[in-house]
Order: C-alpha cells, then structure tokens, then sequence
C-alpha cells in the first residue's frame, strides 16, 4: 500500500476529506521528492504537489503518486483545490504549522474546514519500507567506512574541530550528500556535556574521547557514537566504558517486535544503576532515525510505543561526570520479529589509540 493510500485511511478514520502539509520532510515522504517549498494536497482519491517554477521539471520526473501543479499562489492554489473538490473538513498538522501560515489558511479557507491533528505523516513514517531501509543501511555503512579510516590516523595534539573536520571530509569523499548534524567531538572533561560542541582544545593523552556523527544517503540519515582513549586511561574511565558498553549491549539485545520502549530503556537505567552511575545519564536511551535525524520512536521513561518490525532506531546510552569527562556508545538498530538488526558495526570494545 502506497504512503498515500495510508494516510487516506487514516483521513477516512478521522471524518477528514482533505489533508494539506508544507513541511519539507512530511512533503518529501509523501511526494518523494525533496523541494524547498510547496503544498502537498490530499484528497480521499488523489494527492497535488502545488510547486513554483523553480521545482516543476524535476518534480514532473521524480515525484510519485501525485499529479504536480505549478503555480504562482500557494494560498490561490490551495483555495481552488478545496473548492474544486468541495472539501469541508481539512486535517493541517499541529507541531508543523506556523502560526502565520495557519492565519494565512485560516482567512483564506475559513476557520471552521480546518482541524488541527496530530502529525499522522509523522507516524507512518515510523516504520520503514524496504527501499528506505536500503538508504539507512548505506548511509550507515559510509559512517562505518569513515569511522575506520579515522582511528588509521594520529588523534593526540589536534583539536575538536580539526577532527570533526576531518571526519566530515572522509563521509564526503565517500559519497555522502551532507552530514546528519553537526558532529560532536567531546574530548576529556568535555565529555561531561552530552551535547558539546567541538573546540579548539587539543587531544591530550590519557583522554576519552567521544565522537557522535552521521551521514545522509538518499535523504536518510545515519546516527553512530564511539568513545576511544587516546593513551591508557585510568582505571576509573575503564569503568565507566564497561558499565556503558554493558547497558548498550543488553538493551539492543531487548530491541524486538513486541518490546516496550519504555522498558528497553528501563534496562539500561537499571544496569548503569547498579554500576552506581545512573545518576549521570540523564537523556533517554534513543530516538528513531529516518529523513529526520530525530523521530518516532522514542526510547524513553515517558514513551508509550511498542515496537513494531521495520522501525529504526538508536540504542545509546551514556554517563556524564561534571569536571571529569565522558563515555557514550550509541548503534542505530532495524527491529525485526525475532530482535534487531545492527546498521552500525564499527567495533565497541575500547579502542585505545
């Protein structure tokens, strides 16, 4: 069944006779293809890509399951569509609409065909098609490839920076369209800011170092972390690896058709809890990956998902000492009906350089 025909069903559930995004990504998944701008229009019988001039040739070639329409007003356009198809109940989607372009439907269609909803894209795009799938695993796989090559060369006496710079170079080279984000390179006490952004401080001997990037493949993105020690570290930093690595590697092992991702990472919290360090993970264990480099699902104490064969996600636990440092191991995973598939396979064992 098509993308468009679910989201047909659900309208269908929902009293809707009419749907409309703008949003990039919801837009892409629905048309497959990737513009800067423009409606995507859904009927219970059809879908219009309503684009400008600068999309239509590509559009025309690339786009599926849609009819595509140039014109010169989104607003004019979409209000001859609802006409047209004597719409009366129009779905638009809560979190993805900005104030003014809602106001902007609003006085143009009138507030009373309009319902706000839930993202229902949003929750189709949880699990993925094969075709999908196959972009997710490359783009993996380029991160795999770069990741390697990295540990090849000399880290201590270059900064954050030069290093995050230099991954990005070898994920280009490799044929990647961009990076997922910008990559985190946290060395030693900066290993204590999960999200730290990297700077000009040089790799010392004796850091951890945590590196957290990704690549984007046909649209999809990759997400992988590694920590590494750059000479020996002490006996306390071995603990934290081993504690880490021991609630990554049990919760992958409970990623399958069926599990709760709430419980999933209930386990990592209650391994790194009797390894007296749950108190420094505060983030939840992981988070879907698809066109966005965050999505549905979450693996998290307030997730209420069950886990459903052909989602994608990051199982990544980490502990965080404030003036001490670091340790994060994240893999992103497919689940399937009996446990899940690795996307990333880059070693996990502490790799010391």
């Amino acid at each position: 069944m098509s993308r468009v025909c679910r989201l047909q069903e659900w309208m269908q559930a929902q009293g809707l006779d009419g749907f409309l995004t703008c949003d990039n990504i919801n837009r892409r998944y629905l048309t497959h293809f990737s513009s800067s701008a423009g409606w995507a229009a859904v009927t219970l019988k059809d879908m219009t890509f309503f684009c400008d001039s600068r999309y239509t040739t590509a559009a025309e070639a690339q786009a599926k399951d849609c009819s595509v329409m140039e014109v010169k007003s989104f607003a004019d356009a979409i209000f001859h569509w609802t006409e047209e198809n004597n719409l009366c109940r129009i779905g638009i989607e809560a979190s993805r609409l900005t104030l003014s372009t809602y106001n902007a439907l609003k006085e143009k269609l009138g507030e009373e065909r309009l319902v706000a909803s839930e993202d229902p894209i949003v929750q189709l795009r949880m699990v993925k098609e094969a075709e999908e799938l196959n972009s997710l695993t490359r783009a993996a796989q380029l991160a795999d490839e770069a990741w390697a090559e990295l540990l090849q060369e000399p880290w201590q006496g270059r900064s954050e920076k030069a290093l995050a710079w230099r991954l990005e170079q070898l994920l280009r080279e490799k044929g990647a369209e961009r990076l997922s984000f910008e990559t985190i390179v946290a060395s030693g006490i900066n290993g204590a800011c999960p999200h730290a952004e990297p700077s000009d401080r040089l790799i010392q001997k004796g850091d951890l170092v945590t590196v957290d990037f990704g690549c984007v493949v046909d649209g999809y993105c990759s997400d992988m972390t590694r920590t590494v020690a750059v000479g020996n570290p002490n006996d306390e930093a071995k603990y934290w690896y081993e504690s880490v690595l021991q609630a990554q590697t049990k919760a992958v092992e409970a990623v399958f058709e069926g599990a709760s991702a709430k419980e999933v990472d209930a386990l990592s919290r209650r391994i790194l809890k009797e390894a007296g360090l749950d108190q420094y993970f505060g983030h939840s264990l992981g988070h879907g990956v698809g066109l966005e480099i965050h999505e549905l699902p979450n693996l998290s104490p307030k997730s209420d998902t069950v886990l459903k064969e052909g989602m994608v996600v990051t199982v990544e636990p980490g502990v965080y000492l404030p003036q001490k440092g670091g340790v994060r191991i994240e893999d992103t995973v497919i689940v399937s009906a009996d446990g899940c598939r690795l996307l990333t396979h880059s070693p996990k064992v502490l790799t010391i350089l």
